[in-house]
């Protein structure tokens, strides 16, 4: 070791690195097995200390290959973090149900979630227990429920998925995209025996989720100098293309016409199977900007592109594009310009009986409504898209934990199911309402049953006084 390291430091002398002995420590990794004898090894004349823990890229490196150390800074942090702020929010706004959600999902999850795709991939219960602690404590400051009250049935109450859940499908959207980069090579991946490492667990998990294995809209951002700005003076059209897009139930289409003094010169729909209406309304655009470089062959110069989605028309004229099918639709007007097309891109009010607009639609919805063309390259499909199927795998996997619990069984009977969207729902209920839901939720609250667990109370309902236990859930 001290030979490797003498390279080292020679190396550092040849290229002008000068290393720092007193900021230098060693670290042995060990799996399974331990060194008897640490070897002394000096940089400089100076004997280097060994320490058990190490930082790289803000990664708690553990020498016996454990992620406690690094679990327990970060929650130690999001701890100390989440009462500053919400100490410095209730004392300039006060703190209500909408703002402690803000909180911990914008200033304590980001941090936990730092480095999840190295890590979270096998959290045992022990390490699970200690990131419940941030999430327990948002969940009580927002419910002022009992100490008692179990945890998942908070979470589910308020909409919250399981902190272990959440680190998972972070770590997966991170490997969704990064996944197909030229640099990674995947050459290696385990620990050895039947353990998997953490990119075999996220592409095992995204095989179950076929939408993931789409390419993606995606690319390295560019920047958009000859867009023309909305600022620009209004023209005489010769040509007017509306287009518009449609979407429904993971089906969405695009619709759009070429139009010169009221007469339809061509008409298109295409199905683009699972994307978004943003994609559709900007390949709508493109597919009539194509029709014109290939077939117009009049006089007309002067085109005026009318849409009904403000977003494209802003993603158009943006400087700096960074979503394939938006680059591919302004490189495509770029050209047009050169041929000396004058297009000016507008936008119309949504059913405002535009008869050209109606008619876009119209074509939109039936080109959502036909059949895929399998023989056609599938279109790209939008990274929301891909995010937005990766948490609805997480939201089964939640339902399926939440289903098959042995504990929880008061709030499994009051809530079945599971859903993110209660988060909505309790943004502008009073704190106190809140408080009362969650006791009825919990059964952990002024009933019979649930005082008669600490002290001498009597734990019958005193309303039918038929033996049974007073529950919310009896009541």
């Amino acid at each position: 070791m001290q030979k490797a390291l003498d390279e080292v430091l020679a190396w550092g002398d040849t290229n002008g690195l000068v290393y720092n002995p007193d900021k230098t420590t060693v670290v042995m990794f060990e799996s399974g097995r331990k060194f008897k004898n640490e070897p002394a090894l000096f940089m400089q004349g100076k004997q280097l200390t060994y320490s058990q823990n190490m930082k790289y890229l803000g990664v708690t490196l553990n020498k016996r290959l454990s992620w406690r150390p690094h679990i327990q800074e970060r929650v130690a942090k999001c701890s100390t973090l989440l009462g500053k702020v919400r100490h410095i929010v209730a004392s300039e706004w006060g703190l209500t149900a909408e703002r402690l959600l803000w909180i911990h999902k914008a200033v304590a999850l980001p941090r936990l979630s730092y480095g999840a795709l190295v890590w979270a991939n096998d959290i045992p219960p022990t390490y699970e227990i200690l990131l419940d602690r941030v999430q327990r404590k948002t969940l009580l400051a927002m419910t002022r429920a009992l100490r008692t009250s179990p945890t998942r049935g908070l979470e589910v109450l308020m909409g919250l998925p399981p902190i272990r859940l959440h680190l998972q499908e972070q770590a997966t959207r991170a490997w969704s995209r990064i996944r197909n980069f030229e640099v990674i090579r995947v050459t290696w991946d385990g620990t050895g025996g039947r353990r998997l490492g953490h990119r075999a667990v996220w592409e095992k998990i995204l095989t179950q989720i076929p939408i993931t294995t789409l390419p993606d809209d995606t690319v390295v951002a560019d920047f958009n100098w000859p867009c023309q700005p909305s600022s620009a003076p209004p023209t005489d059209p010769e040509l007017i293309v509306y287009a518009d897009g449609s979407g429904n139930e993971g089906r969405a289409g695009c619709g759009w016409a070429v139009t010169a003094d009221n007469f339809v010169l061509h008409e298109g729909k295409e199905h683009l199977g699972a994307t978004t209406v943003f994609k559709a309304e900007i390949t709508a655009i493109s597919r009539a900007m194509e029709w014109v470089a290939r077939h117009y062959e009049g006089p007309a110069r002067h085109v005026q592109v009318l849409t009904d989605c403000m977003a494209a028309k802003q993603a158009l004229e943006s400087r700096r594009i960074k979503d394939k099918t938006v680059w591919e639709t302004a490189c495509l007007k770029t050209k047009l310009s050169e041929r000396g097309f004058d297009i000016r891109i507008d936008w119309t009010k949504a059913h405002a009986n535009t008869t050209g607009n109606e008619f876009a639609d119209c074509l939109a919805k039936e080109g959502a409504a036909q059949p895929l063309n399998m023989s056609a390259t599938p279109p790209p499909i939008a990274l929301s898209e891909k995010k937005r199927a990766i948490r609805n795998h997480f939201d089964k996997e939640w339902q399926k934990e939440w289903s098959h619990r042995d504990d929880c069984a008061h709030s499994r009977a009051m809530l079945p199911t599971v859903d993110r969207g209660r988060q909505k729902f309790f943004r502008d209920v009073p704190i106190p309402q809140i408080q009362r839901l969650a006791g009825a939720v919990t059964g952990h609250g002024l009933w019979g049953h649930h005082l008669s667990k600490f002290r001498e109370f009597e734990e019958e309902c005193k309303l039918c006084r038929e033996g049974f236990p007073e529950t919310p859930l009896h009541l």
